[in-house]
Formats: C-alpha cells, structure tokens, sequence
C-alpha cells in the first residue's frame, strides 16, 4: 500500500508501517492471522492481532481501497470471479462429447466449443497404448465450484444448531507462504 499519499490523509487515520504491511499481507490470502504473521507480529497472538486490526475502521477502509484498486488494476471484480464460477459450475458432459451410433462417445471439435465451455475444460490429453488410442478431457472440479457459489449465495454455511447451541466447524489455516513471497 503506497505511503507517498498519506499527507492528505489527518494523521489519525493513517496507516503506521505494520499495519500497511498487514494490508497488503491481508489482501494475499483474506486470513487475518497469515496477515498478521506475514506482516512481522507474533504467532503467538497472531489471531487476536489480527481480531483487533481487522476491527478499526481505518483497516477495513484501507482493506476496502486496496481491494478496489486492485480490481480497477485487473478490471476484474467479485461479479467476475461469480461469473466464472457459474461458466464452471453448470457445465454439461454433452457439450464436449456426442455419442455415435455405435454408442461410442466421440468429442466435438474445438471450434464447436463457445468460449464458456472451453473456460471450463481443465485438461485434455491423448494417449495411445496397446488397446488403441485414447481422449481424455477433464472438466474442472464441478463440486468445488458449485460449493463456492452456493456459499457465495448463502445456501452452505459451517453451523449446525442443537438445542440452542451453535456448533461451527472449523476452517483450516492456510500455510503460511514462504519468506521473501
């Protein structure tokens, strides 16, 4: 996060150089406790670190500004990453594949593909062995994206409610990136 506009800005408001770094660590992953680390505070209290620096306005407005800027930068934003995700999730085997007469499946031709279906053709390969040859094409993990999406619109969450008592399955940490990343 730049520095060299801070004049403008009342003193209070101001980012002090940690907490610039935190910025820029949070906006790599969006965990605040990798944050904290990445940015020079302890492991030890990174958690509650990153609980109280994710709590003051001038973080999140920070947080907010970088996000923005990084996706007039990319000219991408959270309804592109939705659209993708929707581009992989609803994709259909017989949009790649028709079935002969000979009830073998045969793919289509990459010119017959619209751009939406090749985005969600993670791999293709060819081989040939003893038993003839062979296409494999593998789609992108239609699970996991319909997963995100159905989190993104509210229809998974992590709770499960007993009784009165909320119970909240963890989510993992991600690893910490490597020195110098």
């Amino acid at each position: 996060m730049p520095q060299n506009n801070q004049r403008s800005i009342p003193r209070a408001e101001r980012l002090n150089v940690r907490e610039a770094s935190f910025v820029r660590e949070y906006l790599v992953g969006l965990c605040g406790k990798a944050a904290a680390i990445r940015a020079g505070y302890s492991p030890k209290s990174a958690e509650v670190t990153a609980s109280k620096m994710l709590a003051k306005p001038r973080i999140q407005a920070a947080i907010a500004k970088a996000m923005e800027d990084r996706a007039k930068r990319t000219e991408k934003s959270a309804d592109d990453v939705v659209r993708e995700l929707n581009r992989m999730a609803f994709t259909d085997i017989r949009d790649f594949v028709e079935w002969g007469e000979d009830g073998r499946p045969k793919a289509k031709a990459s010119s017959a593909l619209t751009k939406d279906q090749a985005a969600a053709i993670q791999k293709v390969k060819f081989t040939k062995n003893a038993q003839g040859e062979s296409l494999i094409i593998e789609l992108v993990d239609k699970k996991g994206t319909l997963e995100l999406l159905g989190r993104h619109h509210g229809i998974f969450d992590d709770k499960l409610t007993v009784g009165g008592i909320t119970f909240v399955s963890a989510v993992p940490e991600p690893d910490p990136l490597p020195e110098g990343i």
